[in-house]
């Protein structure tokens, strides 16, 4: 019986081992689905944002658009328990006086305050009154006051000082402004990014613009963080000819470029922009959801201050999820890298494509970017909602899950939102009927927010009840935030700009599927290079296979990937000029396509060579 007993114990204690390594292994954890908008589950819910008051993280927000319902209103629901139970707050429907709604936006201020706004129509006064209502609520979203009106603009995003500096609890709201329009054409002879306001956190002023004028048009309009020492950062797309803005596949271009720009004094004014990237807008492909995402680093020991931006982008031929970081507070970005970890199909422009990128960032530094995620879905226009985690500044990415626990999906039966239109033209009736015109995007935005701990709710549509509505879910993410993703990595230098890697032979076997790039190091610089030196792999990608990494010193085939160049540094350093001795590269191609074109990438690799500028004495070993 001490026997059985015994064995017992140690078969349990396997098996503990074993669900604990699995753990660990699973570094994202997804919880229950929670809907959202069940106080109007038969209202199809479109375009979205999302908001957590970081005093109190029980304290959440989310605001939509119900364009398929009569008077197309806005709503927002507000959850006091962390997300598990929600409820409808407000409504901007005509019973509070208003004809139309659109482009909502919701944040938490200071103190248990709340802001929504949104564009709108006003009943009485006749004729109708355009502009930006804004609503705000002293008790966390749960009732709101009167609106007061903005003057008119477009796509409105709130951001709010929380740092300890003389600004704090200034409110700010960016949007779209124009200065003029022609007719009958309606052309934009002046756009640019508006700024708002209120340093009292109630009375806005502006709006104070950055305009940019014709043939260019600000288009794609995204939203704005505060860093820690009070400077406010303002993303936008500016598109460089109106005449190219509904590009079709295969084939697009840069059509567009990404930028920031700043104000360090309250939004009284606004710095020339910053260029992030070329954009390859594709707005006809998303379906109009073409807005960029910006989110900052709150204060975590590795990334304070760490400026992201994510947007969707079809320099593959497909759309893809592009990230970039700033680790100097928007002076200068990093190359875009792709975030999405599924494959592109074999022909430009047939996807899979992702839309409706959004990120955020944890107390502890942890990056989480979510979006509507096509690869299981054949037609192209169905979505699963996913999601990834980066643990080292936005370098790497850990392998992506579904968020969502059911697709958002498209078939013969699926009902089509629509509205109708009547109007009288030369004593003749003109009637109109269209589809919700989000219905292959869910909006122009999603959501998502992260709170301490590494958790993250994205917030996302999909009709799986049968029409669009909006869903969220807690996803944890377990795992420790450092430089480069390891503490011995963390504490060698960058030496970007001082290291080259020559090539001196490359064999592809296409029987094994193996590539063998044979390389050496050399000290480009002027100063000594000291041990030790290593290579991470921070993306690998190939134009017809799945490509991964076969002998990296680590045992990582992907992102993270090693290769340790000490051994072949002689004496353990490189005085400038000085080439390393060779090392071998070995690749694995899997699942080839026919090579057609003699442009093909086999192999695309992005790294960073990190070592050290000065020699480690045995005092700090």
């Amino acid at each position: 019986m001490k026997m059985t007993a015994l064995s017992r114990y140690y078969s349990i204690l396997m098996w503990a081992l074993v669900l604990t390594a699995m753990a660990r292994a699973q570094r994202i954890h997804v919880g229950d689905n929670v809907q959202v908008s069940k106080a109007n589950s038969n209202a199809a819910h479109y375009e979205l944002i999302a908001a957590v008051d970081p005093a109190n993280p029980r304290n959440m927000l989310v605001c939509s658009i119900l364009p398929a319902t009569v008077g197309h209103p806005t709503v927002v629901y507000a959850s006091e328990d962390g997300g598990v139970t929600w409820a409808l707050t407000l409504t901007t429907d005509k019973a509070a006086g208003f004809s139309r709604v659109s482009d909502p936006a919701c944040e938490f201020g200071l103190n248990g305050s709340a802001y929504y706004a949104g564009l709108s129509e006003k009943y009485p006064p006749t004729p109708k009154v355009a502009g930006l209502s804004v609503f705000r609520s002293t008790d966390g979203g749960r009732t709101w006051g009167a609106p007061f009106l903005l003057p008119d603009c477009d796509r409105p995003y709130f951001a709010v000082d929380r740092t300890t500096g003389p600004r704090r609890g200034t409110v700010y709201i960016n949007a779209t402004t124009y200065d003029e329009k022609l007719d009958p054409k309606d052309t934009i002879r002046g756009s640019g990014v508006g700024l708002f306001t209120a340093i009292d956190g109630e009375h806005f002023v502006g709006p104070v613009s950055s305009m940019i004028h014709e043939p260019s048009v600000l288009m794609g309009a995204g939203n704005s963080v505060v860093l820690s020492d009070g400077t406010l950062v303002v993303l936008f797309g500016v598109l460089k000819d109106q005449k190219d803005k509904d590009q079709l596949p295969p084939i697009r271009t840069a059509n567009a470029s990404l930028n920031v720009a700043m104000s360090d004094n309250g939004g009284m004014s606004l710095s020339k922009e910053v260029k992030i990237s070329d954009w390859f807008m594709d707005r006809m492909t998303s379906a109009g959801s073409h807005l960029p995402v910006l989110a900052v680093d709150p204060g975590s020991k590795a990334f304070k201050d760490r400026l992201y931006a994510v947007w969707d982008d079809a320099r593959q031929g497909r759309l893809a999820v592009m990230l970039s970081y700033s680790i100097d507070k928007g002076k200068t970005w990093s190359e875009p890298r792709v975030v999405n970890d599924d494959r592109a199909a074999g022909e430009l422009g047939q996807g899979p494509d992702t839309i409706n990128p959004e990120v955020a960032v944890s107390p502890e530094g942890i990056v989480g970017v979510s979006w509507a995620d096509r690869r299981d879905s054949p037609d192209n226009k169905g979505w699963w909602y996913r999601f990834s985690a980066s643990l080292d500044g936005g370098e790497t990415f850990l392998p992506s899950v579904k968020v969502s626990s059911a697709p958002n999906t498209f078939t013969t039966a699926t009902p089509v939102p629509v509205s109708g239109e009547v109007t009288i033209k030369a004593n003749a009736l003109e009637v109109l009927v269209t589809r919700e015109k989000f219905l292959f995007s869910g909006g122009d935005a999603l959501g998502i927010f992260a709170i301490a701990g590494g958790t993250f709710f994205p917030v996302w549509t999909d009709n799986r009840t049968g029409i669009s509505q909006i869903w969220t879910a807690p996803v944890t993410v377990s795992g420790d935030v450092v430089a480069h993703g390891a503490a011995d990595l963390a504490r060698l230098d960058d030496l970007s700009g001082k290291l080259s890697i020559e090539t001196t032979d490359t064999t592809y076997d296409r029987v094994s599927g193996e590539i063998a790039m044979t390389v050496q190091l050399k000290n480009s610089s002027k100063q000594p290079i000291w041990s030790p030196v290593k290579i991470r792999v921070r993306s690998i990608e190939s134009e017809i296979a799945v490509a991964a990494i076969a002998n990296a010193d680590n045992s990582v085939s992907g992102a993270g990937a090693i290769w340790d160049f000490t051994p072949e540094l002689p004496g353990g350093e490189l005085q400038p000029g000085q080439q390393s001795k060779p090392k071998i590269l070995r690749f694995k191609l899997s699942a080839v396509r026919p090579i057609t074109e003699p442009k093909h990438e086999l192999v695309k690799l992005d790294a960073i060579a990190l070592g050290r500028l000065t020699k480690l004495t045995k005092e700090l070993e």
